[in-house]
């Protein structure tokens, strides 16, 4: 065998490994795509958008496009009280943290008289008897 011959046969045999590797993905897009509609399917089939937190929020951050996205949600497995609309909420103050993936809901804005707000700057602490 030529140093050529050899030369073109590698490059197909590479060029063939990068196919199956493309073809194995699409199948496996393929499976998870269906894998969902299955679930949705299962679940009801109907699907609602939800505000869902992108990333971990704390107590007292406000909410914001960075921090938020709209997300597609069986509509049976959404909590009570889910927001739909991102405007709805934008600029608000979360009160009780947020993990990531969540939907946001009217419990993550509740506002209670008790609550004592320390002003910037301060520390806030409290004695039990």
């Amino acid at each position: 065998m030529s140093r050529r011959f050899r030369f073109v046969l590698s490059g197909a045999c590479a060029l063939l490994a990068v196919l199956c590797c493309i073809v194995y993905g699409n199948q496996i897009k393929a499976e998870a795509e269906q894998s969902r509609a299955e679930v949705i399917e299962r679940y009801g089939g109907e699907v609602v958008n939800l505000v869902v937190a992108t990333k971990p929020i704390e107590a007292g951050d406000t909410i914001s496009s960075s921090n938020t996205q709209v997300k597609s949600w069986v509509s049976d497995l959404a909590p009570e009280g889910s927001f739909t609309n991102a405007d709805d909420i934008m600029g608000k103050q979360v009160t009780i943290p947020i993990s990531a993936g969540t939907p946001l809901t009217k419990l993550n804005f509740r506002t209670n008289e008790t609550t004592v707000t320390v002003p910037k700057g301060l520390v806030g602490i409290s004695i039990s008897h």
